[in-house]
């Protein structure tokens, strides 16, 4: 927490590929405009980041469900930033 205010990272597996419900091209408009929304509404209370993890060679959903916990694995070991909250939305098993 950094003067009162809460970070809070959003981290989200998505594919590149234009497919699937689960691609980028289909959630990533939603999620963007939300975070905004949020951090315009609670910027008082929280700093909102909203971080997609995505492997350009992954191009079905199978292969993003077996590789999501290394995916999550890589980013929070090398990348994340020192948030207090971190959701994580992934496909389902």
């Amino acid at each position: 927490m950094v003067n009162g205010i809460k970070r809070v990272e959003i981290i989200t597996t998505v594919l590149v590929t234009n497919a699937t419900g689960n691609s980028m091209h289909n959630l990533g408009p939603a999620f963007d405009r939300r975070t905004a929304q949020f951090q315009a509404y609670h910027g008082q209370h929280f700093s909102l980041k909203h971080t997609y993890l995505l492997d350009a060679n992954i191009t079905n959903c199978s292969d993003l469900a077996s590789q999501t916990s290394r995916m999550i694995a890589e980013w929070y070991y090398k990348k994340r930033i020192n948030a207090e909250v971190i959701p994580c939305l992934t496909p389902a098993n």
